[in-house]
């Protein structure tokens, strides 16, 4: 039975990295030092230099989950090197004019930058796809599993956002008859790999199926359950010898809530100074190429279900819900105009929620801002809604850099309860980093996919 070797993968791709990055900027230093620098430069310093930059280069590598178990598409592998270095060039760049107080090491540093990047993308994306079909490796079996419905809609985008690593596969079963459940377990699991259990199974099939995967030495995947999501920050206490979790009320204390306001006005007066010119640029075309306001207001839920006028760049056609009433966007949508849907696909258009955050009624991160239309539905479909008004709602999410504009909302809300349970100050970092990566994948920006598939073979019509 084939192994799923992605984490020996990950593990062979990050030591190779890490060679690559530090021996092309070693050799680079030491062409540098012979033809350019003439020895003025102590070896010592090139290879403090070296090692800086790997450590620098690595971390932003990491932090845009170049080696975690999240699997990433080639196009953003290709972002991802090209920011990692250019968040380690700034660094780099800026450490190297405190200490040496002049530009010496400055052309050395950028053609490193310029020539590791390119060598992480020759090997990451050519050399390494090339030795995977030539040594013919076939990727590990997954079995995507839930209770029989109507609606695959869910199942397809897990088979087919699985197909990067793995040969998935889907089956709809009646997991209310636990009879069946064992004869499919039996017949069925020792085919795959890997198993992945969506959240609409019942409780005893849901034992049932991770039981046996356990014993059967499989990878075990598994979509939480709204229910199941803990919103709240937990900490281990002792009263006597019993092991106990003190759950707090409120999930960010005094000194988070003083970080995270602190991030934000840093983040928003250094954000306005760049974004200042990018913004007179999309008004002007906003302007022209179509009749209404530069703006859209809107009113919006914050944190404890306060109401607040959110600012967007119009990115629809002027009075775009006036006959529909509040409906979400859709693939194609042909409210949205031209620049706009440039705008969406950067995520330009939410830049003026820059003086949202200013003003104190948004932070930089958080769930994304909903409308009480909308949010008194979700509040009756989906357990636990409410609780992502525990903290001010954010630019970005965890929801924004891993869903779409279709995102299901039951999984939206998964990704916010997440947040809050999971809030630190670096979790905040990580996501306007990530952020940055999604502006340029436009899969991300897409609206609800109205694309047509075979809901018994999972084969698109």
């Amino acid at each position: 039975m084939r192994k799923n070797n992605l984490d020996r993968e990950r593990h062979i791709r990050f030591l190779i990295d890490s060679c690559i990055i530090l021996l092309g900027a070693c050799a680079l230093g030491v062409v540098f030092d012979q033809y350019y620098w003439h020895n003025a430069i102590s070896h010592v310093h090139i290879l403090y230099n070296c090692l800086f930059y790997l450590v620098c280069m690595m971390g932003f590598l990491y932090v845009f989950e170049e080696y975690t178990h999240i699997l990433i598409s080639r196009q953003e592998k290709k972002v991802t090197f090209i920011l990692s270095g250019i968040y380690t060039g700034i660094i780099w760049i800026a450490a190297g004019l405190i200490v040496y107080r002049n530009t010496q090491m400055l052309l050395f540093q950028l053609v490193t930058v310029a020539v590791t990047v390119i060598l992480l993308e020759f090997y990451n994306l050519m050399i390494h796809d090339w030795l995977r079909k030539g040594t013919k490796k076939e990727k590990p079996r997954l079995l995507v599993l839930e209770s029989t419905t109507d609606d695959t809609s869910r199942l397809r985008r897990i088979k087919y956002g699985a197909q990067l690593g793995f040969d998935s596969w889907y089956e709809q079963i009646d997991t209310d008859d636990l009879s069946i459940i064992q004869q499919y377990i039996n017949v069925k699991f020792k085919e795959y790999d890997a198993i992945c259990i969506l959240d609409n199974v019942s409780d005893d099939a849901y034992r049932l199926f991770c039981d046996a995967a356990y014993q059967m030495g499989k990878e075990l995947y598994i979509v939480p359950k709204l229910s199941t999501v803990n919103y709240k920050t937990s900490k281990l206490v002792r009263f006597d010898d019993i092991l106990t979790f003190h759950m707090r009320s409120d999930n960010m204390s005094t000194v988070n809530r003083f970080l995270k306001r602190s991030l934000d006005l840093i983040f928003v007066l250094v954000a306005l100074i760049f974004a200042a010119i990018p913004m007179g640029i999309v008004a002007i075309a906003i302007k022209t190429t179509s009749p209404g306001p530069v703006l859209y207001k809107q009113v919006r839920l914050t944190k404890n279900k306060r109401e607040f006028e959110i600012y967007k760049f119009r990115t629809m056609v002027q009075d775009a819900e006036k006959l529909s009433g509040p409906v979400f966007a859709v693939k194609e949508d042909p409210r949205i105009t031209k620049v706009g849907r440039v705008l969406r696909a950067m995520r330009l258009d939410e830049l003026p929620q820059l003086f949202n955050i200013l003003k104190g009624e948004m932070s930089v991160v958080g769930p994304r801002p909903e409308r009480p239309f909308f949010v008194e539905q979700f509040e009756k479909e989906f357990d636990n809604y409410d609780l992502r008004f525990a903290v001010k709602a954010g630019l970005t999410s965890l929801s924004h850099i891993y869903g779409k504009y279709s995102t299901h909302i039951q999984d939206r809300t998964c990704y916010d309860l997440l947040y809050v349970s999971n809030y630190s100050i670096f979790l905040d970092i990580k996501i306007i980093l990530l952020t940055s990566r999604t502006m340029f994948i436009k899969d991300m920006a897409e609206g609800e996919d109205t694309a047509l598939y075979d809901t018994k073979t999972g084969v698109s019509a």
